[in-house]
């Protein structure tokens, strides 16, 4: 009688904790971004063209002597390679409509406007907060 008493209280305990672990789950966000989660996220962007000032004229990064990688990380972590290094501090993003604003300690330091998306091509236009002069298209290649 004991142990069926006992197996009761414990089989009772496990399913207050499983109610308990399941009802306190965070609820996932929206996605509000105009292009898929699974083509932007965990994956390594390589800029391959650079158009100053986004006036139409492309050059090559090879061409520009300097190199360029991006990643976006669906926990909303962002990371850069290149000349936007994105070493100390915590780079985060944030995707909504056609723009993407980058982050640094929660403060927005630039965005990204999409001009064109495909699977494995995207471009996007930067403008660094606070000074629309500073504006530059880059084109990225999946890699």
């Amino acid at each position: 009688m004991r142990k069926k008493i006992l197996k009761l209280m414990v089989s009772l305990m496990l399913c207050v904790v499983t109610i308990s672990t399941t009802s306190c789950k965070k609820e996932t966000e929206k996605w509000e971004f105009n292009y898929p989660k699974e083509e932007l996220c965990d994956v390594r962007w390589k800029a391959t063209h650079y158009s100053p000032s986004g006036n139409g004229i492309w050059l090559t990064m090879h061409e520009l002597g300097k190199s360029l990688s991006i990643s976006f990380y669906e926990d909303g972590k962002y990371y850069s390679n290149g000349m936007f290094n994105t070493n100390g501090g915590q780079y985060t993003y944030s995707a909504k409509g056609n723009s993407i604003d980058i982050l640094l300690d929660g403060r927005k330091l630039y965005d990204f406007t999409v001009l064109s998306w495909t699977y494995s091509t995207i471009e996007l236009k930067m403008v660094i907060e606070g000074s629309s002069s500073s504006t530059a298209c880059f084109r990225f290649d999946r890699n």
